[in-house]
């Protein structure tokens, strides 16, 4: 339940921000261009309910609209083989206030990846029981 308490006090921050944001922007096309991001380990895997209410706050899964066109339970897990650890997908780029009729004319997602970090005096360890998430974003200024 902490989590999802997490995802109200979330989106209720990036909503009022979103909103300032609108109020003090005095051109209408450029209030569709706010998009914002949040990252990192929510211990959520694709489908549960911590996941499903970031979806239904408006929140959207950067692997869900990349070009790679890959379905999300494709992508390799976030977690390192930590001490016996289970490897999940847990950890996630979210987008905030997409329109989606609009997105593609201002922004594109080219590719998510996830990356292993070597320890830097050990190859075979990882820095961090995470997998580095990089986001390849193409973003587009000019007017539509």
């Amino acid at each position: 339940m902490r989590q999802l308490w997490s995802v109200d006090v979330i989106s209720k921050q990036f909503r009022s921000f979103k909103e300032d944001y609108h109020n003090r922007m005095m051109i209408p096309h450029l209030q569709q261009r706010l998009v914002m991001f949040i990252s990192g380990d929510f211990n959520a895997i694709p489908g549960s309910a911590t996941y499903n209410a970031m979806i239904d706050a408006g929140f959207v899964d950067a692997r869900s609209i990349s070009n790679e066109g890959k379905r999300i339970d494709s992508y390799s897990p976030t977690t390192n083989d930590w001490h016996g650890a289970k490897d999940e997908l847990i950890d996630h780029v979210w987008i905030y206030n997409v329109d989606d009729s609009k997105l593609n004319h201002y922004l594109s997602v080219e590719s998510v990846k996830h990356k292993r970090i070597p320890a830097e005096d050990d190859e075979q360890l990882t820095a961090s029981d995470h997998k580095m998430i990089t986001v390849d974003i193409t973003y587009r200024s000019s007017n539509f």
